[in-house]
């Protein structure tokens, strides 16, 4: 009775070891590649936030009273020297 409990318990400690040996080289890969993926994801991020600019700009000319207001606008408060 005694062997079969520890038998268990050195089951149960190798498994938790084992456990924890493939948890640090998981962390070990992951923080190889972290440059890697930090940059698909800042990637990523530029291309959801530009996308309507993009497709806006793609559907034709942007309508005159957003340029003259962009481009009008600082010429109207740059004093001409």
């Amino acid at each position: 009775m005694t062997r079969r409990r520890l038998y268990s318990t050195l089951l149960v400690l190798l498994t938790l070891i084992a456990i924890v040996v493939l948890l640090k080289l998981i962390w070990a890969i992951v923080g190889s590649v972290s440059d890697l993926l930090l940059t698909f994801a800042l990637a990523w991020l530029i291309a959801f936030i530009l996308r309507p600019v993009a497709t806006w700009l793609s559907d034709g000319r942007p309508p005159s009273d957003s340029s003259e207001s962009f481009i009008g606008a600082g010429a109207k408060d740059t004093p001409m020297r």
